[in-house]
């Protein structure tokens, strides 16, 4: 039996852009069935080797994607090992306990520390000018909602996010995720979604439930600036960050702005113990894909093309650790 920490059993990570001035032309192409990049291939001396496919979010609405490469490549492995089509890797916080009294205690704690919570009025939150950008972008995107403003600082942000992509002709509907896991099960072979999953006792649980509820809107406010500030500014690199990999530019992909929603997906981990975060999530993922290569003649591996091309990266750890990159 297991009990999952309310309000942290994952992250979630959106992107979403788009441009006025393009958005008509992103929906016309998004007609055509397009491949994407092909594939890196990571090699090692006995043979073992690992398909990789990065993917972008978000592409446009009505994307159609088919890669008889990918095919070929799934067909061939023993293994699909899935990135969370919203983020770099999932988290789940589990209970780490057989007795049934303690999954109870833990749930009767976070019930009381919901009934607890203060509602939040965004107006008297954030500072006046941050505001009134907010306040723009939700008539635009969110013309007949007011309830947005009583929502914590990191809603308001994911649901304003979701409504830009759906205005704007953008998904992040998981296409590529369901497709890759259609032809894992036409050829027989296993789904893996990579999880790092963190096991607590009961004490550590409800501690981890008190650091929530506790956390200071002030403490999400970054999450929201950083939502508004790339719907404002970075709508077109998006943009183009879709095309490119439709057409498998991975040339471009390289040339092009990082960008994260970091700020909104580690706020709900912002407490002292989760500092090391981000690092255990790389190393999680670099363990992963090197137990599959010592373990599996071929695997296939989907992961946001962000997270496998940034210079601390997938690959660059694996080249690092002395395993042959082909480049697509």
């Amino acid at each position: 039996m297991k009990a999952v920490v309310a309000g942290i059993t994952s992250l979630v990570c959106a992107a979403a852009f788009a441009a006025d001035n393009v958005a008509s032309g992103t929906r016309e192409r998004s007609a055509a069935t397009q491949s994407g990049p092909a594939l890196w291939h990571v090699k090692q001396a006995d043979g073992h080797s690992l398909w990789i496919l990065g993917t972008v979010n978000p592409k446009p609405e009505g994307f159609r994607w088919r890669s008889p490469a990918v095919e070929r490549a799934i067909a061939e492995s023993q293994l699909v090992l899935r990135q969370s089509n919203e983020m770099p890797a999932g988290i789940t916080v589990e209970l780490y306990s057989l007795d049934p009294l303690q999954h109870v205690r833990v749930a009767l704690h976070e019930k009381q520390l919901e009934s607890h919570e203060d509602e939040v009025r965004l107006r008297d939150a954030l500072p006046p000018d941050l505001y009134v950008r907010f306040d723009a972008l939700r008539d635009r995107y969110l013309p007949r909602s007011r309830s947005i403003d009583k929502q914590r600082p990191v809603e308001a942000a994911n649901r304003l996010y979701r409504a830009a992509l759906a205005e704007e002709g953008l998904s992040t509907r998981a296409a590529i995720h369901a497709e890759v896991e259609r032809l894992a099960h036409k050829h027989g072979v296993d789904v893996e979604d990579v999880t790092l999953e963190i096991k607590v006792p009961a004490r550590t649980a409800m501690e981890i439930d008190t650091e929530r509820s506790q956390q200071l809107v002030s403490a999400e406010i970054p999450c929201l600036q950083a939502t508004i500030e790339q719907l404002e500014t970075q709508l077109p690199v998006m943009i183009e960050r879709s095309r490119a990999w439709a057409a498998g530019d991975v040339k471009r992909l390289r040339e092009l702005p990082y960008l994260t929603r970091d700020a909104c997906n580690y706020a709900p981990w912002s407490a002292p113990r989760w500092k090391d975060l981000p690092q255990r999530l790389s190393n999680h993922w670099l363990d992963t894909v090197e137990t599959a290569l010592r373990t599996h003649r071929s695997t296939f591996v989907l992961i946001d093309i962000s997270v496998l091309l940034k210079p601390d990266g997938v690959l660059a750890a694996l080249k690092n650790k002395g395993y042959q990159i082909v480049e697509p």
